[in-house]
């Protein structure tokens, strides 16, 4: 649109600015043909400048989904075989979309929302855990915590495996591994360690 009303501008410029030379106009209005060229020129200079709208980038992050799709789609429920008695329960998934997985998980260790998500242009990933952990030294829960942090996940599409990292608050490394996700509707993934089997309803 901008750049139509530039041209018409433009167009119109030329014409007032030829009658002017040409004296086309009678002398009385001359001036105000000067005028008018001025304010013509001053508005075109204006709109050149208008910023156009600029469509969004393409996405060009790999898929974050692809090695959690044994989890099941947004709305699936299941069950989790964890260590020991505290480890079993259960999950919800929440969103399970291209670059952000959300799901409940409910055991006896935690009780909580866990986000996984990428940004489709950067690449770079986060994680967010909202809930609370057992603790186990004092043998109670501990406090309801809203933490984020970035991350690095990696995945193995031929092995079917992968890996998230990042750094813990006195900046040692911590990796936690899941399996098998691709595809069917049984998964693994470690919480502090231990492997937790994620089964779909």
């Amino acid at each position: 649109m901008f750049t139509t009303q530039i041209a018409l501008t433009a167009s119109l410029l030329s014409i007032f600015a030829a009658a002017a030379h040409t004296q086309a106009f009678p002398s009385a209005d001359m001036a105000r043909a000067h005028s008018l060229i001025g304010d013509m020129q001053a508005l075109s200079r204006r709109m050149a400048v208008i910023p156009t709208a600029q469509a969004p980038l393409p996405a060009t992050a790999a898929p974050l989904d692809t090695p959690f799709q044994a989890l099941g789609p947004t709305g699936k429920t299941g069950r989790i075989d964890g260590p020991f008695s505290k480890g079993n329960g259960r999950y919800r998934v929440e969103l399970n979309s291209t670059y952000e997985l959300r799901f409940i998980v409910q055991t006896g260790y935690m009780d909580g929302q866990l986000t996984l998500k990428r940004d489709p242009i950067t690449g770079l990933d986060s994680m967010r855990l909202l809930g609370r952990m057992w603790d186990r030294k004092n043998r109670t829960w501990g406090p309801t915590e809203d933490n984020t942090k970035a991350i690095k996940i990696e995945y193995d599409s031929q092995a079917d495996t992968g890996c998230i990292h990042w750094l813990a608050e006195n900046n040692t490394k911590k990796t936690e591994r899941f399996y098998n996700g691709r595809s069917g509707r049984r998964m693994t993934i470690e919480f502090e360690g231990w492997g937790h089997d994620f089964y779909q309803d």
